[in-house]
This record gives C-alpha cells, sequence and structure tokens, in this order.
C-alpha cells in the first residue's frame, strides 16, 4: 500500500489540523482513483474544521517509458493571507512500489536493476542514443518485457486553508 508523506508545509502556527491527521486521510483513501481521492481528502478537512475554507490542488505524474528520462517539475504560488491563520501543505503519495507489487501478484517478473546498469544522467545526456541502454536506479524496479508498468507514479496534494 503506497504510504504518504509531507513535502512541504508553510510556518502557519494555527493549521486546522495535525499533519497526522491529513496523512491518515491520504493513506486511508489512497486506493481511490486521484480525483476521488481529493474529493474525500476536502470532504473529511471540511468535518475537521468549519472555520476554514480549502482549496486543494492535484498534479499526477506518470511515466511510462522504461528508459531515463530527466524530469523537473516546480510549482509555486503567492498569497496574501494571515500567516498565523492561514498556510499550505504539499503532500506526495508515490504508487511506484505498489506497482511491482501488483506485477508480482499477477506473475510478471520485477527485479532490481544491477549495480552496473545503473544510469548517469550526465553520461546519458551526452553519450547515450543506443536503443538497448538501461533504465534505472538502485531504488527504482525493472519490470521486464510483457508487463506494463509506471516507472513514475506520483500525486502530489496541495492543500491550502483559509480562516473565515
Amino acid at each position: 500500500m503506497p504510504k504518504s508523506t509531507i513535502t512541504t508545509r508553510s510556518e502557519s502556527v494555527n493549521a486546522p489540523f495535525s499533519e497526522a491527521q491529513l496523512l491518515e486521510i491520504v493513506d486511508a483513501n489512497a486506493q481511490l482513483p486521484s480525483q476521488d481521492l481529493v474529493s474525500e481528502v476536502a470532504n473529511k478537512l471540511s468535518s475537521i474544521s468549519s472555520k476554514h475554507k480549502f482549496i486543494i490542488q492535484y498534479t499526477s505524474l506518470k511515466g511510462r517509458d522504461d528508459r531515463s528520462f530527466d524530469l523537473n517539475i516546480s510549482t509555486d504560488f503567492v498569497a496574501s493571507w494571515e500567516p498565523s491563520k492561514d498556510g499550505c501543505v504539499v503532500v506526495k503519495l508515490d504508487w511506484e512500489k505498489e506497482v511491482a507489487e501488483v506485477l508480482k501478484l499477477r506473475g510478471n517478473e520485477v527485479k532490481e536493476a544491477p549495480e552496473d546498469d545503473l544510469v548517469d544522467d550526465v553520461e546519458t545526456e551526452k553519450n547515450d542514443t543506443s536503443e538497448d541502454s538501461k533504465p534505472g536506479s538502485k531504488d527504482t524496479p525493472l519490470v521486464t518485457s510483457g508487463s506494463e508498468a509506471n516507472q513514475l507514479n506520483t500525486l502530489l496534494i496541495t492543500i491550502y486553508w483559509i480562516s473565515i
């Protein structure tokens, strides 16, 4: 089962929910499609605090390419609010390990990348144009041919709260 983590948080002193409450809500609903998961987070947070309005933004990142790729996604915001009452938090839900577990249950072979198959990003940019270059890093499972898995499967959820 995927596990969520807090990646960033504003310096709000009086958040309407604890990090533990938020992670519990996300983890309990992690199997839902992204839109349903975010709707459930909104419903639960609204029941926790009626003194706040919540805006929830989510970004789904998926990659199906079995080759190494560079990905740099940056997001930020500017707000005009009372920092002691209002704020935001970003939660990351990574399904990568669960994909490997599901493939194992389906009978597809999943293996760890050997040490000598690690891809050096600098070398990849300069020299790697071959069709048989190998993907992966020590933590990224390689999936043998015949299986369909996303090398990248992450949901980023940003929750903003504004006191009313």
